[in-house]
């Protein structure tokens, strides 16, 4: 290492020819003594500074010139990270026995980068706004063309079936062969996501590249929630009608808590980082939350307190 006063002219001559140069790097060490991993060997390698400007590169240089740099100086707290890295010997086997790092073998199980926050927040507010567009025309076509001749929908194919005489043989197709499309899609979709939701929470192995000996817990309850499913359906004579309401209704009731733990998450400083709800967010989202359970105490207390009574 040259002296301190060679140091200080060398970072002067430096300075005073700045635009000449196109980028400054800096040169770092690791510290492994300082660690218990059994390593004394220090890495040493080139960082890049993370601004455009070359003389604010300069700048952080010589305040951390000589010094060490903590991981707060690079990271924010709950601020997320890749990590990648090259062993030697057998392959994965070393850190995966060593620290018990888990294999993720499919990027789509790495969850949302923080780049792809905003897309993925726009996928759900149309995902959303379609659902809510769907369902409003759904009640008004059974409002207007069923309800208001009388008919009552005791199993879910009589919707259909129901259609026929009044909006002709295309609404009756369409209606029935969406019907089939929405049943599949929940037979696999709901499973599958409370399975992920269930074991991301547990910190369980999942995915469904997985075996049940790989991931045991995350095949177990996928598989548990479809033998149920199915065997609810293919009792005889099963009010599945009745089921379908009665689920709705049970998710009704719970929104309200789910939705005050969700609210909860998103504003965790030290989970979300910079990403957690905004001021105008968190009223719409408190509005909302408040309206669901008042409507939820109404349900209930007209349940236990019928208005005709």
């Amino acid at each position: 290492m040259p002296k301190q006063k060679q140091t200080k002219n060398k970072l002067e001559e430096i300075e005073k020819s700045l635009k000449e140069y196109d980028d400054v790097r800096v040169a770092v060490y690791t510290q492994p003594k300082l660690t218990s991993i059994g390593k004394k060997k220090p890495e040493l390698f080139e960082l890049c500074i993370g601004t455009d400007n070359i003389e604010e590169k300069f700048k952080i240089i010589k305040e951390k010139l000589n010094q060490e740099i903590q991981i707060t100086d690079v990271f924010q707290e709950g601020q997320q990270a890749d990590i990648k890295a090259i062993t030697i010997g057998k392959g994965t086997q070393g850190p995966v026995k060593r620290f018990g790092i888990s294999l993720r073998f499919h990027k789509a199980e790495k969850g949302v980068r923080k780049e792809d926050y905003r897309a993925s927040r726009l996928d759900v507010f149309i995902g959303c706004g379609i659902t809510e567009v769907i369902a409003f025309f759904i009640i008004v076509t059974c409002a207007t063309i069923l309800f208001s001749q009388g008919i009552r929908i005791n199993e879910a194919s009589e919707a259909a079936l129901a259609l026929k005489p009044f909006a002709g043989n295309y609404a009756f197709f369409i209606f029935a062969v969406s019907l089939a499309n929405a049943s599949l899609l929940g037979a696999i979709i709901v499973p599958i996501a409370t399975s992920y939701y269930i074991c991301e929470g547990m910190g369980w192995e999942r995915g469904v590249n997985k075996t049940f000996k790989e991931a045991p817990e995350f095949m177990g309850i996928y598989t548990f929630m479809i033998g149920t499913a199915a065997l609810l359906i293919l009792m005889p004579g099963a009010p599945l009608v009745l089921l379908m309401v009665l689920s709705s209704v049970v998710n009704g009731l719970l929104l309200p808590f789910v939705l005050i733990y969700a609210i909860s998450l998103v504003n965790n400083k030290k989970l979300m980082g910079n990403f957690t709800n905004s001021k105008i967010y968190n009223i719409i989202a408190w509005g909302t939350i408040g309206i669901l359970t008042v409507l939820t105490i109404f349900f209930v207390a007209t349940i236990v307190f019928p208005l005709g009574t």
